[in-house]
């Protein structure tokens, strides 16, 4: 399962919670990481990133269902 950015975090562990109660599976696992620092840190460096591409699709995806950021910032970002 991948999550954007946007969906809380309850949500993925409340899932998790849910399989298990429902027998779908014994153990779960919930992790993530941020790449907001990353980001920061390359532009006050003036480093060109590179992101790595996941070779595989996740069985599901998670993304909320609009936009998060205002049109103000879409325009300025």
């Amino acid at each position: 399962m991948l999550s954007t950015v946007g969906v809380l975090q309850q949500t993925l562990i409340g899932d998790a919670c849910l399989r298990i109660a429902q027998g779908e599976v014994d153990t779960a696992l919930v992790v993530g990481g941020d790449a907001g620092y990353r980001l920061l840190r390359s532009k006050i460096a003036g480093a060109a990133l590179r992101d790595r591409q996941q070779a595989d699709t996740p069985d599901v995806t998670l993304a909320p269902h609009d936009e998060l950021r205002h049109p103000a910032e879409l325009q300025v970002a």
